[in-house]
């Protein structure tokens, strides 16, 4: 067994760990440089994702407020008083909508103009990233709010 001096604590002090280094520029990491760069990248691109779907979140959802208002202004423009619109936010990239409309059209035979309407707007608008979807319902004084914002519809418009 080796005895340890003084002078050769000293020294053992001033030692410090170098990585190896092969060839001019390359370095040859130690396992726990490897590990800690692992978790550092696997941070780096959990925050990236979130912030990328966050993102995606955001757009669609305006897309979705945007093809709603539009649909209630082409209803209004054809003499239709939607009473309200709402808005499910179903997953990232797919949202309902929930149009309230008068019974007395809602039940019209000319109603059926407004579905193939929103069926065109589905058509242009719908993408593998982006899902809307189009319902009508006739409006009733015991609709039950607590019920339809239970389903998710948590936004509304009109």
């Amino acid at each position: 067994m080796l005895k340890t001096t003084n002078d050769q604590k000293k020294i053992n002090t001033i030692w410090k760990k170098e990585p190896y280094k092969i060839g001019r520029d390359k370095k040859v990491f130690s396992s726990d440089e490897m590990i800690d760069a692992y978790f550092k990248g696997k941070s780096d691109a959990l925050k990236e994702t979130e912030q990328m779907l966050q993102n995606n979140f955001i757009e669609n959802l305006a897309s979705a407020k945007k093809l709603c208002e539009n649909i209630y202004i082409h209803l209004k423009e054809n003499n239709i008083n939607c009473k309200k619109v709402l808005l499910r936010p179903f997953s990232i990239t797919t949202f309902d909508s929930l149009f309230i409309v008068p019974k007395k059209d809602y039940i019209s035979s000319d109603f059926i103009a407004f579905y193939k309407y929103a069926q065109t707007i589905k058509n242009e608008h719908n993408k593998e990233l982006f899902y809307f979807d189009v319902a009508f319902m006739p409006y009733s004084n015991k609709i039950d709010n607590v019920r339809i914002s239970s389903d998710g519809y948590t936004l509304s418009y009109g």
